[in-house]
Order: structure tokens, then sequence, then C-alpha cells
């Protein structure tokens, strides 16, 4: 099985409602976006999928969050935008542009040490 890897990052404001810390007042991150995606062949360039083509997928997905409060977002109306949420966001929109290759993990830096992942069971 081969792996590949990329890193994007993005900007947006949240707030975790309930939640009853300093996080519940509206905050911002640099969010950093890792996805990790697999294949058992490789394709006629000897790649799994190119990065630069990982990387503009992922781009794809996450530009409308950048520089947006997440909270106001359709996504995240009936959910807090939490790292979590937001991993499940990606990871589902990037599967559906992925043929082919296994998606097999989206994890959302939320701080330079903390993260949070989302893959399918």
């Amino acid at each position: 099985m081969y792996q590949v890897r990329i890193e994007t990052e993005f900007c947006a404001a949240h707030r975790i409602i309930k939640q009853g810390s300093k996080c519940s007042r509206l905050h911002g991150h640099n969010w950093k976006i890792e996805v990790v995606a697999s294949h058992n062949k490789l394709d006629e360039s000897g790649m799994v999928i190119d990065f630069h083509e990982l990387e503009d997928l992922t781009k794809k997905v996450v530009e409308p969050l950048d520089h947006q409060n997440l909270n106001e977002l359709t996504p995240f109306l009936n959910s807090n935008p939490t790292a979590e949420k937001i991993a499940e966001y990606v990871y589902l929109g990037l599967e559906k542009m992925l043929a082919g290759i296994k998606l097999e993990e989206v994890k959302v830096w939320e701080t330079p040490t903390t993260w949070a992942s989302y893959k399918k069971g």
C-alpha cells in the first residue's frame, strides 16, 4: 500500500456554543489541514496522486471556510464547528473527488499542538 500526505491551511473564526470555557467567545485560528490518501498500486507516472492535484482538490473543499465565521456557514449551523466536525466536512467533500483513491484520514490542527481527525471506520 502506498500513501501520500499533503498539508494546507486556512484562517477562520468560530465559537463553541454551550462549552462553558473561553472558547465560547468568538476567536480565530490558523487551521492546518493534513490529508492522507492511499492506493495499492501506482499510476503510469509512478504516483498514487500528484501532490499538487491532491492539494488543489483539498483547497477547493477548504476555500469556502477561509476567512469566515464558521458558525454562520451552512455545514455548521446545527453543530459546533469543532476541529472534529471540520475534519469530517473536509473528508466527506474530498472523498467525492478522489475517484479510485482511498482517503485514509483528514487531520485538522487547531493549534500547533492540538488536532482532531476523521476517517471512515
